[in-house]
C-alpha cells in the first residue's frame, strides 16, 4: 500500500461487512498504514457502539428477566433445599452412629472370643502342669519304696529320669467371633464415603512444589492479587516478574 495515497474507504462510504473485511486483512508496515489502521479502529469502535446501542436494551431486559426468574426459582427451592439438607444431615449422623455401634459390637465379640480362647489355653496348661506334678510325686514314691528295699541304685535311676515337659493336650483353634449382622439399610437411600483434600498448610504445599516433590499444577497463581500486592507494596515477589503489555485505545 502506498504511503502517499490511502486506500482505506471513508467510514461513510463502506458498510459494516466491508469495514470488517478490510480491517481483518489490513497489515501495518508504514506510518501511513498505521494512521489508516487508526482510522479503521475508530470506525470499528463506532460500529461496536452502534451494535451495542441496538442490542443492549434487549440484552439488559433479558438479563433482568433471567435474574428475576433465577431469584424466584431460588426462593421457591430454598425451603426444599433446607429440608433436604437437614434430612441428609440427620440421616448421615444416624448412619455414622449405627456404624460406630456396629464396629464396637464386632470388637466386643472379638475380644470375647480371644478371652475364651485364652481361658481354654490356660486350662490346658494347668492340666498339663497337674499331670507333671502327679508324675513327679509318683517317681518320688517309687524311689522311696525302692530305698526301703535297699535298691538304692534303682531308686537313683528312677530319680534321674528326665522331668517330663509340660505338653498340654492339643489346644482348640481360637473360635471365630460371634457373627454380628450389619446395620440395616434404608430403602431407596445409599450412603457413600468419599475423601476430599484439605489444604492445612499452603506454605508446606508450595515448598513441596519448589522441591519437586509435587507438580506445580496443584496450585494456580492469582495474577490479579499478585499484581495488586506488588502495586500496593512496591515489593518483588519470588518467582514473579513484571512484563509490559501494550494495548491500543481510540481517543475521542
Amino acid at each position: 500500500m502506498s504511503s502517499a495515497i490511502s486506500l482505506v474507504p471513508t467510514r461513510e462510504a463502506v458498510d459494516r461487512d466491508n469495514l470488517i473485511q478490510v480491517a481483518t486483512r489490513f497489515v501495518v508496515t508504514t506510518q501511513a498504514e498505521a494512521e489508516d489502521a487508526g482510522r479503521l479502529l475508530g470506525g470499528l469502535t463506532d460500529l461496536e457502539r452502534a451494535i451495542k446501542a441496538a442490542h443492549d436494551p434487549v440484552v439488559s431486559a433479558a438479563k433482568e428477566a433471567h435474574n428475576v426468574a433465577i431469584a424466584a426459582r431460588t426462593e421457591a427451592l430454598r425451603p426444599v433445599v433446607n429440608a433436604t439438607t437437614h434430612l441428609r444431615g440427620v440421616m448421615a449422623a444416624y448412619q455414622q452412629k449405627v456404624e460406630r455401634e456396629y464396629r464396637a459390637e464386632v470388637e466386643r465379640k472379638r475380644r470375647e472370643a480371644e478371652a475364651e480362647a485364652e481361658r481354654v489355653r490356660a486350662a490346658a496348661r494347668a492340666e498339663a502342669e497337674r499331670k507333671q506334678a502327679e508324675e513327679m510325686e509318683r517317681r518320688k514314691a517309687e524311689a522311696e519304696a525302692l530305698r526301703k528295699l535297699n535298691a538304692v541304685e534303682a531308686a537313683k535311676a528312677v530319680e534321674a529320669k528326665p522331668v517330663p515337659e509340660v505338653i498340654p493336650d492339643p489346644i482348640p483353634i481360637t473360635p471365630l467371633p460371634e457373627y454380628v449382622p450389619p446395620p440395616p439399610k434404608v430403602e431407596g437411600i445409599q450412603f457413600r464415603t468419599t475423601r476430599k483434600p484439605e489444604v492445612v498448610s499452603l506454605a508446606d504445599l508450595c515448598a513441596a512444589i519448589g522441591r519437586g516433590e509435587a507438580p506445580d499444577t496443584l496450585v494456580k497463581a492469582d495474577l490479579a492479587q499478585i499484581g495488586n500486592y506488588i502495586k500496593s507494596t512496591q515489593r518483588e515477589v519470588p518467582g514473579v516478574r513484571m512484563v509490559e503489555v501494550k494495548t491500543t485505545a481510540v481517543k475521542r
